[in-house]
């Protein structure tokens, strides 16, 4: 059993309430539970409960076992001084307040009403490891799975904004910068994410747009801060951008990376870090304002619109400076642009209309997820061999959030269509 059960249970009053008692035999009367918290802090806030004579209003505890308490170090934390009542499953051990006096104890076990004692085993026992209810989902009526994955939708959004919010700490809140930042991380996509971020670490966006205007000045900058110049190539354009660097980094006392961070194995050539680099140099050569023109765009097309560039001239015939491809222009492609618009420039407007109080740019943020594709992968897959319909973006990230926080660590209690399962007779 895990201690989020019991919240369910203390929250919902599932368990015999007649003849409630303290451990030290004083009666208790719940006039209302609480506030279920799910921060740091007691499990339960401005809980108004009677014991014995007193109606007593204040927070509530609960845990597995009372030494519980204990264990987690609440005898030294003045927020737990306001406790009114310690819920427990198994009483192991007395609990003092700081003061010296007995705390007022409820014990749950033998109160739990069975059933749904054993629907939660049930759940949290499962078999099938991937997602524990999936027997039984087909039983969730749609209004309830609608409601749950627009909340879930929210919910991962925010989950995304978590590292957008370092970096605007570490940068002072420097929007521009951060958005520079978390749009290279997303052009290195799941292999190449991390080179990308520290690519534009070092390489700060003040620079890039100061050369923005100089197509080959911005490529030298990141193909050169990169390690990406430092072979001996007798290709014309790859010296061009060598003797160009040499200029640069001279002039702005550039450290640059190590070439051996990049990866090329495993992937399709339209992924390597070489054609991604010269993508995201002409998006910013042709948009000096791309932070803003990105985020105040009206609709999603205007987004794609921005997104479609290609890489320069020389990347036609070429996919690294060694390699050479099929003549063809080398476009970002329409799934590498929904995927720029799910993992950075959504959540960024996200958090900006979150931040400046913009409504309307969180629901435009949400708007744009919704018309995107819905992405397929194992983890889609597997919702949609369960039954589920899968209409946009959205959806699916709601759905890759409901696995990765609920169902891998059988979070039922807390889920949605848990509850729903859990209450049903």
């Amino acid at each position: 059993m895990k201690e989020d059960f019991l919240h369910y249970i203390w929250k919902n009053g599932f368990f015999k309430q007649q003849q409630l008692f303290t451990t030290d035999a004083e009666a208790i009367e719940i006039k209302y539970p609480g506030f279920h918290n799910m921060d740091a802090g007691p499990d339960f806030f401005n809980a108004r409960i009677r014991i014995g004579d007193f109606l007593w209003a204040g927070n509530v505890e609960i845990h597995l076992k009372a030494s519980d308490w204990y264990k987690h170090k609440h005898q030294f934390d003045k927020n737990y001084d306001t406790i009114i009542l310690h819920v427990v499953y198994d009483d192991d051990e007395p609990v003092y307040r700081s003061t010296g006096e007995l705390m007022p104890t409820l014990i749950l076990n033998k109160r739990i009403e069975e059933g749904h004692l054993q629907k939660y085993l049930n759940l949290i026992q499962s078999s099938h490891e991937k997602i524990p209810c999936e027997l039984k989902i087909k039983e969730v009526p749609t209004i309830v799975l609608q409601y749950w994955f627009d909340r879930l939708m929210v919910e991962r959004l925010e989950d995304r904004c978590k590292f957008i919010e370092e970096q605007l700490e570490k940068t002072r809140n420097n929007w521009e910068e951060v958005f520079y930042r978390m749009l290279a991380r997303t052009f290195g996509f799941r292999v190449n994410n991390i080179p990308f971020q520290i690519l534009a670490e070092q390489l700060p966006y003040t620079l890039v747009i100061k050369e923005r205007k100089d197509l080959l000045s911005i490529e030298s900058l990141l193909y050169g801060q990169a390690g990406l110049l430092d072979a001996n190539n007798a290709d014309p354009y790859y010296k061009k951008l060598k003797r160009q660097f040499e200029i640069l980094q001279s002039k702005y006392k550039l450290i640059k990376l190590q070439p051996g961070m990049w990866k090329f194995g495993k992937m399709r050539p339209a992924n390597f870090p070489t054609l991604r680099i010269a993508q995201f140099a002409m998006l910013w050569h042709r948009n000096e304002r791309l932070f803003h023109k990105l985020i105040g765009a009206q609709n999603i097309e205007e987004i794609y619109k921005t997104l479609d560039v290609e890489a320069s001239d020389y990347w036609y015939l070429h996919y690294t400076f060694t390699t050479e491809s099929k003549p063809g222009i080398k476009k970002i492609g329409k799934d590498a642009i929904e995927n720029l618009i799910i993992n950075c420039i959504a959540p960024f407007a996200f958090l900006y209309g979150k931040y400046h109080r913009q409504e309307g740019l969180m629901e435009k943020a949400i708007s744009w997820l919704e018309a995107i594709p819905a992405e397929k992968n194992k983890i889609t897959e597997l919702w949609q061999g369960l039954g589920l319909t899968i209409r946009d973006a959205g959806c699916s990230q709601s759905l890759l959030h409901l696995k990765k926080i609920y169902c891998d660590h059988k979070n039922c209690v807390n889920c949605a269509i848990g509850n729903h399962l859990l209450k049903k007779t």
